[in-house]
């Protein structure tokens, strides 16, 4: 009836937050208007917005790609995000872990809470072949203490010393080393 004061109450939906309305005032999700007309209220909801945290462990970048509608690194829930891992130079991706967790590359998420995803990228690993050409051996430090395993991190300096058996002298390093 005219002059009666009408109360509106917007409800949101799941995944959704009350922000405002338009033809009537007021911030909050209850609002009141006087009818001395004809009157167009509608209540204005937005999708909840999560936070998506990137760390990097190691050495690289990682890449975010919204996949279905979404905005900076707040994402809008429901927002699917393909995150792709790219090492740097002589390291190599190993793994996601925290919210995106295995080895896949890129992975995909799903905000629909805030979220927190770790890229692991380790050292590039490799061999080293020692070939003993007559009687001797050698020992392999690194700072000074002995090491013995089958692969080295990229960029490690190693000191190896040629032992010569009892009846025998140290020649030459060849190939990969020389002198």
């Amino acid at each position: 009836e005219e002059g009666e004061t009408a109360i509106i109450t917007a409800t949101a939906s799941s995944e959704y937050v009350f922000q405002s309305w338009s033809g009537a005032t007021g911030s909050t999700s209850s609002t009141s208007v006087v009818m001395n007309s004809d009157k167009s209220v509608t209540a204005n909801f937005v999708k909840k917005k999560y936070a998506l945290t990137i760390t990097v462990e190691g050495e690289g970048t990682v890449a975010e790609k919204v996949i279905k509608a979404g905005a900076a690194t707040d994402y809008n829930s429901g927002t699917i995000v393909e995150l792709t891992a790219t090492p740097s130079d002589e390291w190599e991706f190993k793994e996601w872990t925290g919210d995106v967790t295995g080895a896949e590359n890129p992975t995909q998420i799903t905000i629909d809470k805030a979220k927190s995803v770790t890229a692991v990228f380790v050292k590039k690993q490799y061999p080293l072949t020692i070939e003993i050409e007559g009687e001797g051996g050698v020992i392999i430090k690194i700072d000074n203490q002995i090491q013995n395993v089958e692969k080295y991190n990229s960029g490690t300096i190693l000191e190896i010393t040629a032992y010569p058996s009892k009846n025998s002298e140290f020649v030459e390093w060849t190939v990969a080393i020389t002198s």
